[in-house]
């Protein structure tokens, strides 16, 4: 289960949080009056995480451009404006 602290206590402890977050990769729910505001994770998630969304980033043009060549090799054509679109 996420760990959860409150901004107040965050800033009494910054140091062993840290050496938490680092320990086990996190995340720990930082809060302010019972609301989050913010998820700390550490480096190597962190990176994990990007690489994830570079890969998924990464697919979804892969599939705009083979959708493309389709409509290409039938004859269709879009307007510039539609593919903004597609973002």
């Amino acid at each position: 289960m996420p760990k959860k602290i409150t901004s107040t206590k965050l800033q009494e402890s910054i140091a062993q949080v840290l050496e938490d977050v680092k320990e086990c990769g996190g995340p720990v729910t930082i809060t302010e009056r019972s609301r989050p505001i913010a998820v700390l994770i550490g480096f190597e998630s962190f990176m994990a995480l990007q690489e994830r969304l570079r890969e998924l980033e990464e697919a979804q043009l892969q599939q705009i451009v083979a959708q493309g060549r389709q409509e290409h090799e039938q004859g269709r054509t879009r307007r510039i404006k539609s593919l903004r679109e597609l973002r």
